[in-house]
């Protein structure tokens, strides 16, 4: 279907003994901005997104490890999404309980609120591209 989002497995990444900033670093710093701001999410959130999209999802586990270009055996794609829906799916995951910052003393869960809401704006712009 093309498109798609770029998730990895967290307790994967445990596994190999890292952070998940150090992941972000190793395998998706030329594609995020700086500082990196991440989101957390449960994957029950996505599959809920999609049933209320009216998506028909496949009869198998819509989520698949699969290595990224840059080999992150962490990587894992959703199956049976196509751009739209999983901008549309972006812009739903993407709020202030969810997100966190990497390499910063700065409390992202304790900021005002138009702190959050240019933080939020970068990342949504970000989607758009």
């Amino acid at each position: 279907m093309g498109g798609g989002i770029s998730i990895f497995n967290q307790e994967c990444v445990s596994g190999n003994g890292k952070s998940i900033c150090e992941h972000i670093n190793e395998f998706y710093l030329s594609t995020v901005n700086t500082p990196i701001i991440y989101c957390i999410f449960d994957t029950e959130d996505i599959i809920k997104f999609l049933k209320e999209e009216k998506i028909d999802l496949p009869e198998k586990d819509i989520f698949e490890f699969s290595p990224s270009d840059k080999g992150d055996e962490c990587h894992v794609d959703i199956k049976g999404i196509d751009n739209k829906l999983s901008k549309k799916l972006s812009k739903t995951l993407i709020k202030k309980e969810n997100l966190h910052l990497c390499g910063s003393d700065f409390d992202l869960q304790n900021a005002d609120e138009e702190t959050i809401s240019s933080f939020l704006a970068d990342a949504k712009n970000a989607l758009a591209q």
